[in-house]
């Protein structure tokens, strides 16, 4: 428990230092390093091979320089081309449906994360912490619930 905790503090202290930064640039590389490692647990929980894992690190990276450039629907659809590609690539030797649910989860994952790109852009630094707070609120309250 006093493992749990320390980690819980310590990733709080770092979840405000990277919101409440005066530098957009932070959040847009802290971003990029959550999304990746998002993605790794992904990958390996759905056995993708290095070939499908190489592409969909590289199409996340592009829909995440599509927010962060302000281009994300040209980034959509170079994302979905790019998996096209791979579809046509990797015919035989991995099926299509495993090409295509992974190419859905980078791309839901990397647009979703993205998302805080123009969440910071838009609105102000503060609101980026509020789906965060919902999150934790909700999850407390569940725990709390479901220890009485």
């Amino acid at each position: 428990m006093g493992k749990r905790l320390l980690t819980s503090f310590l990733g709080s202290i770092l979840f405000f230092v990277i919101v409440l930064s005066p530098y957009s640039y932070v959040l847009y590389i802290a971003v990029a390093v959550f999304m990746l490692g998002m993605l790794y647990e992904m990958y390996k929980v759905m056995g993708a091979g290095r070939f499908l894992r190489g592409i969909g690190y590289f199409t996340a990276l592009l829909v995440w320089a599509g927010f962060v450039f302000n281009k994300p629907v040209a980034a959509f659809f170079a994302a979905i081309m790019i998996f096209m590609l791979a579809m046509i690539v990797m015919h035989g030797k991995v099926t299509s449906k495993k090409v295509l649910s992974i190419g859905f989860i980078t791309v839901a994952i990397s647009a979703l994360m993205s998302l805080l790109i123009f969440t910071r852009r838009f609105c102000d630094k503060y609101t980026v912490m509020l789906p965060f707070i919902c999150a934790w609120l909700t999850d407390t309250g569940a725990f709390t619930v479901g220890s009485l």
